[in-house]
């Protein structure tokens, strides 16, 4: 009886441990991708800075509608990511995966916009 509690035992803190373990992987995973998703907003904030430039260069209002709409794109995604908070794994990825095909999307506009002022 004993050798069976100690066996129960040693499987929940060994479930513990590597449950602990993969939170604190999650958890690091999570500030990376915090700090490497301020990156991108960084580098897509300059490029916005650009068109805008551009934009008031030749003075269309079509080119500075599309700035703005860029800019609170990119506004709302920062303000997304500056929220974000480590819940769950689970809640993590998801966020993650939506963000960053968020911050493609952004940044694929921009690109266009972008070869349309050339």
């Amino acid at each position: 009886m004993k050798i069976l509690i100690a066996f129960v035992f040693g499987f929940v803190l060994s479930s513990y441990v590597h449950s602990s373990e993969t939170v604190e992987g999650a958890k690091k995973d999570f500030q990376t991708f915090k700090k490497d998703m301020n990156k991108r907003m960084d580098s897509l904030e300059t490029q916005i800075k650009e068109l805008k430039t551009k934009a008031k260069e030749h003075g269309e209002a079509a080119e500075e509608k599309t700035v703005t709409g860029l800019e609170n794109a990119k506004n709302r995604l920062s303000e997304d990511l500056r929220k974000l908070q480590f819940e769950s794994e689970k809640n993590f990825k998801k966020f993650k995966t939506e963000f960053a095909s968020s911050l493609d999307n952004l940044n694929a506009r921009i690109q266009k916009a972008l070869k349309s002022e050339e």
